[in-house]
């Protein structure tokens, strides 16, 4: 699975979690039993996706002014993970639709 791929996966966990009102590892163990195909090095991916932006839920919300599930993920993706820019606007694009 590529980074797209686990974003969107991250993005539906947290989607979930707000809409059921429940912890980030009983969603996420949702998750994965909903998506067998996902591997246990995607699942840890898309695991430290959702802690890191929980753990860093205020301050990404202010500096993306919006508290959107997806961009919170990708304000994560670009603060804690290093990635460039154009490199997320280009996986927006095709994978986050």
């Amino acid at each position: 699975m590529r980074l797209g791929g686990r974003a969107q996966a991250a993005i539906e966990v947290l989607s979930d979690m707000e809409k059921r009102k429940r912890p980030a590892s009983e969603a996420l163990k949702a998750w994965g039993v909903d998506h067998r195909f996902a591997g246990s090095g995607d699942r840890a991916a898309i695991g430290n996706i959702v802690y890191d932006t929980l753990r860093k839920k205020s301050s990404t919300q202010y500096l993306m002014d919006s508290d959107s599930t997806r961009k919170l993920v990708l304000g994560t993706l670009l603060r804690d993970w290093g990635f460039d820019p154009k490199g997320l606007i280009l996986m927006k694009k095709s994978a986050l639709k």
